[in-house]
């Protein structure tokens, strides 16, 4: 018995284990070289043009280079962007890593052990008031260029291209995460509108980074999303909080730590840019989870609305989950999934219908008589005139 329990147990761990793949002797031979070039050379990082002439002696060239570098990045060995910087090749990720820890270190000090004796301007206040940066401060950490091989401009690039940076215009970049944090409740109340869209994560809170690299890739990847200013000034720019400015309207993102809020707030008689606005979004939240390696499916991103069922409205707020079916638009409570109520502003027709178009506000209730107790669930099945027997007949 527990022996082929056993056994059994094995087998089925090894269908799970990759099978390891067979690296051809030359390869490990390249790797051993470049890393002992990168150590004779003092830097960690190589030109394309050194790493193919030092492949050539262990009889490497062309197709077979460029297959040995694929797989050196492929297991983490190498870090290679040929469709940014075609010509330069990372030894060590820790240069990269090296950069932002710098650069978060050196905020960090400005912001809150700054020295008194020396004041702070120009580009210095910019980058400690909103993480803006220029190519010419990051020039003012030198240990991390080599010339002729990576400069800051290639930093620039590398980073605006992966969204850790986003060009905001005048030769400056925003970097989010080197931003302060803000109180929620501190927010000017104009930037906020009474029905914005929550967007969760559906197993929970949005994974770290996320609410960062989406900012940085608005600002990047539309070139209508710039930041709200006021007197030359940012209006919002937290790590948790920002508001854009694309016209006409002005877009507020804030981290509610349990999902994202969005605030439209539009001159009055201009149309509507809820669509565009949340899908824009959907493709930054699914872009984030790919370059920052969370598994995200598009049934894994949730849209929400404040909860405005008759029950809730004495409750300390939270969200009811948008269902688009056949018979209408509906706010699923998230207290009690049988608190469903109809609902008819602009986020709810810009949200994709349920998957199977014959789904029905009925359907939605028969899906909480699974999680709730029929007794509790009994009224608001009765309210909507609803013969519980008939509803739950096909169960």
């Amino acid at each position: 018995g527990d022996m082929a329990v056993a056994k059994d147990l094995r087998a089925n761990i090894s269908k799970l284990t990759p099978t390891p793949e067979k690296e051809p002797i030359a390869w490990f031979g390249l790797e051993v070289l470049l890393h002992e070039l990168a150590h004779k050379k003092k830097r960690e990082v190589l030109s394309l043009l050194e790493c193919k002439k030092t492949a050539e002696r262990v009889q490497l060239k062309d197709e077979a280079f460029t297959a040995a570098l694929n797989h050196f990045v492929k297991c983490n060995i190498l870090l290679y962007y040929p469709n940014v910087l075609p010509d330069v090749v990372f030894c060590n990720p820790q240069v990269l890593l090296s950069i932002i820890t710098e650069l978060v270190q050196y905020c960090y000090k400005l912001l809150k052990q700054p020295d008194p004796t020396i004041p702070i301007s120009g580009d210095w206040e910019r980058f400690k008031d909103y993480a803006y940066l220029t190519q010419k401060l990051l020039d003012e950490f030198p240990g991390h260029y080599y010339e002729g091989v990576f400069s800051s401009s290639d930093l620039l690039k590398l980073f605006t291209s992966h969204s850790i940076m986003a060009s905001v215009g005048n030769g400056e970049y925003l970097m989010p995460a080197l931003l302060p944090e803000c109180r929620l409740e501190d927010i000017q109340s104009g930037l906020l509108s009474g029905d914005p869209l929550l967007i969760r994560f559906k197993e929970g809170c949005f994974p770290n980074g996320i609410f960062c690299y989406l900012v940085a890739y608005l600002l990047g990847n539309d070139a209508r999303w710039t930041v709200c200013m006021k007197d030359g000034k940012p209006k919002c720019l937290y790590n948790n909080a920002v508001a854009f400015s694309a016209a006409p309207a002005t877009i507020t993102m804030i981290d509610d730590l349990s999902h994202f809020s969005i605030h439209v707030v539009l001159p009055h008689g201009c149309p509507s840019p809820h669509s565009t606005v949340r899908s824009v979004i959907h493709r930054g939240i699914m872009s984030a989870c790919q370059h920052l390696g969370y598994q995200c499916t598009e049934e894994d991103i949730v849209y929400a609305v404040y909860c405005s069922h008759d029950d809730c409205v004495e409750e300390e707020r939270h969200h009811a989950d948008i269902r688009v079916t056949k018979d209408g638009s509906w706010a699923m409570c998230c207290k009690d999934g049988a608190r469903i109520t109809q609902i008819n502003h602009t986020w709810a027709t810009e949200v994709p219908c349920c998957k199977d178009l014959e789904c029905t506000r009925n359907h939605l209730l028969k899906i909480a008589l699974l999680n709730y107790d029929w007794r509790r669930v009994g009224r608001h099945l009765l309210e909507s005139e609803q013969n519980i027997t008939d509803i739950v007949r096909d169960e």
